[in-house]
This record gives structure tokens, sequence and C-alpha cells, in this order.
């Protein structure tokens, strides 16, 4: 597995920690979103759901790297995550 240097690591670290607290606004407009559309329709939006379900495995992503729990580096360095196919919640 490919090690960053530790300055070049802190530098990544900081830009996903600002990708990080970006996507706390993200979370809040799907969260209104979905609220809308479900008392406007019956049912929260299929598509934004999957949507959702992918960028809460980026957000897990992002975290393992800021904690230091892995070296993979998230998006855009990497995959974007697949979200699954049975959301049942």
């Amino acid at each position: 597995m490919d090690r960053d240097p530790y300055v070049l690591r802190l530098v990544y670290s900081i830009g996903f920690y600002v990708v990080y607290r970006l996507l706390d606004i993200v979370v809040l407009l799907i969260m209104i979103i979905q609220c809308s559309h479900q008392l406007l329709i019956g049912e929260p939006h299929g598509e934004l759901k999957r949507f959702a379900e992918a960028l809460s495995s980026y957000v897990a992503e992002i975290i393992k790297y800021l904690a230091w729990s892995g070296h993979k580096k998230p998006y855009p360095f990497s995959d974007w995550p697949a979200s699954e196919d049975n959301i049942d919640r």
C-alpha cells in the first residue's frame, strides 16, 4: 500500500477535513429535500436515497483516513463508493 510522507499526508488530511465539514451542508440539504419529498409524495426520493448511502460510505472513508485507520486516500484519489442496492431503511 502506498504511504505518503508525513507532511504530504498532513496536507491531504487538512484538505479532506475541509471536504468533511462541507459535507455537513450537503447532508443538511439532503435531509431537507427528503423531508419535503416525503411530505409531498409520501416516500423518500429513491435516487437521493442511493446517493446518501454512497455519501455515508465516502464520509466513513474520510474519517478512516483522518484518524489514520487506513492509508487509502478517499475520492477523488480512489473510486467513489458504490451504494447498496438493497436499501430498506
